[in-house]
């Protein structure tokens, strides 16, 4: 398969899919159980794991993670407010779902006093 590659970076030359093909479930599903206590990824994180889903799909060659830092940077950079407002979009729906994940793994102990009070884990 002929694939162009951006010179500068030997990274296959695409776009990332817009709107967002990616979901809340398979965002929190790449963080581990102890990451999902931490605040959601950004916007321009969101961007990029989108961007590694695309490369995924289109070559199977390891590109350094450093020339794919580069690479997406420049392209978030080039990219118009309605496509940073779709992931920022999304990077809420994410902090909501967490959110509420969070509210379900609060714990009501008894302390000493027989008076109940709220332990988030």
């Amino acid at each position: 398969m002929n694939v162009k590659k951006s010179t500068k970076y030997g990274i296959p030359l695409f776009k990332v899919p817009f709107p967002p093909e990616l979901t809340v479930e398979e965002i929190l599903n790449s963080r581990s159980e102890n990451r999902l206590k931490s605040k959601a990824p950004n916007r321009y994180l969101i961007y990029r794991l989108a961007f590694l889903k695309e490369l995924r799909k289109r070559t199977d060659d390891n590109v350094s993670m450093t020339k794919i830092s580069s690479h997406i940077s420049s392209m978030w950079f080039n990219e118009t407010t309605a496509i940073k407002d779709a992931y920022k979009d999304l990077s809420e729906q994410v902090e909501n779902r967490l959110t509420e994940i969070r509210q379900k793994e609060k714990l009501v102990f008894i302390n000493k006093n027989n008076s109940p009070s709220r332990i988030t884990g």
